[in-house]
């Protein structure tokens, strides 16, 4: 241990957070294994997973072994489909009080952020995958699992998923306390039913956008982003008509009383730089 890192552990800081591998194999856990290993020769469990709200439940049937086991468990007396078992990655099956289950470690901290509706709350599992991904109540049918979980919560309004965070807006007459909780319930409860983090091929995919458009946003990507990401909001691009560019701020950047500082300061005036004559405002819808 570094000497940095023993006088935050003095001082009672938190460890940083380090993001678990959700593709990882399959783990057997000691309770799993003890049963295995106490069933006759020829026995064994074979698993399916079954179909339940927003996920998958585990069910096992226990007698004559059925197959051999994935490579990676091998010699265990267990067996399952290839597609069960890649839903399963980066879980634990374990047996606790004489019924079969799926675990998981999780570990979700909250964070503050400069807009007292909207907090930010880290977890040690990857929520979104290569880009930012926002959600707003009411969900349909084509929102992905995750994100309906975390808009059930009595007073959440909308969320912002990046990486292994999640950002999210509230009424402002609900206290955080409720939420807290609540949150750390949904997040574990879509992993706990094989839920992995959100990708662009899970979504609806957008109409395909013209070359200036796609200027304009590389620009916004690399110089504007990356600080609106780390305060738990993000910037989408409405749309650019006679010079100007429609924006929207979601996340905690939604209704900060910053934002229009950063709007006005930050993104016009950059972009007036890099496209003269093609810019010359940015509103914010």
């Amino acid at each position: 241990m570094s000497l940095m890192s023993a006088i935050k552990s003095a001082l009672g800081f938190p460890k940083p957070l380090v993001t678990r591998d959700d593709r990882a194999p399959l783990q057997i856990g000691a309770g799993a294994r003890a049963w295995l290993a106490s069933l006759p020769p020829g026995q064994g469990v074979h698993f399916d997973l079954v179909p339940i709200d927003l996920g998958w439940g585990i069910r096992a049937e226990e007698g004559d072994a059925q197959g051999p086991p994935p490579p990676e468990l091998d010699p265990l007396p267990v067996s399952l489909s290839d597609p069960d078992f890649e839903l399963l990655r980066g879980l634990t099956l374990d047996r606790r009080d004489d019924r079969w289950m799926v675990a998981l470690d999780l570990e979700v901290r909250a964070r503050e952020t400069p807009n007292p509706n909207n907090r930010l709350y880290l977890t040690d599992r990857i929520l979104a995958v290569e880009r930012p991904q926002y959600f707003r109540a009411p969900f349909t049918t084509e929102t992905p699992a995750l994100a309906i979980r975390l808009l059930r919560i009595e007073g959440v309004l909308s969320v912002l998923l990046r990486d292994n965070t999640a950002a999210v807006e509230r009424a402002s007459d609900t206290p955080w306390e409720a939420i807290d909780s609540e949150v750390d319930a949904a997040i574990r409860s879509h992993f706990l039913t094989c839920g992995h983090a959100i990708r662009p091929e899970d979504l609806v995919a957008p109409p395909e956008d013209d070359a200036f458009r796609v200027a304009v946003w590389k620009v916004l990507e690399e110089n504007i982003l990356p600080g609106i990401h780390r305060d738990g909001g993000n910037l989408e691009l409405v749309g650019i008509a006679n010079g100007v560019v429609t924006v929207s701020m979601v996340g905690a950047c939604k209704s900060c009383p910053s934002s229009t500082v950063t709007l006005k300061r930050g993104v016009e005036r950059l972009l007036v730089e890099r496209f003269p004559g093609r810019i010359h405002a940015v509103e914010q819808i």
